[in-house]
């Protein structure tokens, strides 16, 4: 994807900017792919209402109680995302939850397995 760029950002299409975002290019990711803002406040926004809990795969590798991020606004290091091979993880969850076990809708789920762990909030 995009092999001669390093970083992208990625805006939904109901994102309004206001103001230069030329900064986000001095971010250190510290190594991770995915910088995103995070949405948790109190119990709202953690992983729990976003996925099938129950589903042993799940129940192994996640924690309910993890904040979620924004999935609108997201900066992305594309040499971390070749590195740590993120299309081939999205596309592999992808696969596994054909019967919908997993998650029900939306792309925010895969999105947040993807980079469970290597998301940097801000």
């Amino acid at each position: 994807m995009y092999p001669k760029l390093h970083r992208i950002l990625f805006l939904d299409d109901d994102i309004v900017v206001q103001k230069d975002l030329t900064w986000l290019w001095k971010i250190d990711m510290d190594g991770k792919v995915n910088g995103a803002v995070k949405t948790c406040f109190g119990s709202f926004h953690r992983y729990a209402p976003y996925m099938n809990f129950s589903h042993p795969l799940i129940e192994a590798k996640f924690n309910p109680k993890v904040c979620a991020w924004g999935y609108g606004m997201n900066f992305f290091d594309l040499d971390a995302w070749r590195r740590k091979k993120c299309a081939e993880e999205y596309h592999y969850w992808q696969n596994l939850n054909e019967n919908r076990t997993i998650w029900k809708l939306g792309t925010l789920p895969p999105g947040l397995i993807t980079f469970y762990s290597t998301t940097k909030p801000h």
